[in-house]
């Protein structure tokens, strides 16, 4: 991942009516990465897509895609980024091959239409290449996500964006998906905006997580940083647990045996020799790593804690 800044969000509050769906919303996209934005229905990740999209203009702040306005360029925009998240209808009657040939002609100017390869290409990348002569109608939900996907990668975008694109797919789609949208990134230098709710999913393939609730933004980084930050070491012993205060002045005591510890903070052999300086007896020694939803649950509380104060 580089540190090329493709989009730039700078405190943007957006309202409607008298409801304030996003609050001094911030965040940057960067060349080469998969950025997941997640939240529940309502947090406000739909209005935020619409105003990278050119869709909305923010009430307050400030949205650069590609050193555009999205609002005020929008063509210029849409020269490098291609959006999911509002599908055209695929027509039931054409083949996969038809569809993407009047589908991604619209609104293109004719010396700018895809050439017979580039169409080959990119339905061979989605997985449909031994589908292309055969009519939509007998189609999967999952292939037709993918055909879908397929029109949003002519011409190859700089940076894609996508809508709950795991949406109705059983877990075999899933897995195809995931695998594409890496492959994307990794040899194609696709940068990825990724909005869903699977947390599960977000995991193996996102590098980094907005995390909104309510319009606000609870979390802005590195998910590895961020699962490693709320994973912990839980310790068993055998001793005196009052001791533990003071060779861990961080230490958390859970009972009369046991106590934990940010993990990574040492190794067994290390823990087993300062216990044992101590005349304490290791027992159980192991890293309890977190999920990203436990992690996410967990700084939306901090958040409600903070706001109670």
């Amino acid at each position: 991942m580089t540190n090329n800044v493709l989009v730039t969000a700078k405190k943007i509050n957006h309202i409607y009516g008298k409801r304030q769906a996003l609050h001094e919303i911030d965040f940057d996209i960067f060349s080469g990465e998969i950025l997941a934005l997640v939240g529940a229905n309502g947090a406000g990740k739909s209005t935020l897509l619409k105003i990278l999209a050119g869709f909305l203009r923010p009430t307050a702040g400030k949205m650069e895609v590609f050193g555009y306005e999205p609002y005020i360029k929008r063509e210029k925009v849409m020269r490098k980024v291609r959006f999911a998240f509002a599908p055209p209808p695929l027509y039931d009657n054409l083949t996969a091959w038809e569809n993407m040939e009047f589908l991604v002609r619209l609104g293109l100017p004719k010396k700018e239409y895809p050439q017979q390869q580039e169409i080959e290409r990119v339905l061979s990348l989605v997985g449909l290449k031994e589908r292309v002569h055969d009519r939509v109608a007998g189609f999967s939900f999952g292939m037709r996500q993918r055909l879908i996907l397929a029109q949003a990668l002519l011409p190859m975008p700089e940076l894609l964006v996508l809508d709950e694109p795991t949406d109705g797919l059983d877990p075999l789609a899933i897995r195809e998906l995931r695998v594409l949208l890496c492959k994307l990134r990794d040899e194609h230098q696709v940068t990825i905006l990724l909005s869903s709710h699977l947390l599960s999913e977000i995991e193996k393939i996102a590098d980094r997580v907005l995390f909104i609730h309510e319009g606000k933004k609870i979390f802005y980084g590195n998910i590895k940083d961020l699962i490693k930050t709320k994973s912990t070491l839980q310790v068993k012993i055998h001793g005196d647990i009052t001791m533990i205060p003071q060779i861990f002045p961080h230490a958390k005591i859970e009972s009369n045996h046991t106590f934990q510890l940010q993990a990574n903070t040492m190794e067994l052999e290390e823990m087993r020799d300062t216990l044992q300086h101590h005349d304490i007896k290791l027992c159980e020694f192991y890293h309890h790593k977190v999920s990203l939803e436990d992690a996410f649950l967990e700084e939306l509380q901090n958040k409600e804690k903070q706001n109670d104060l």
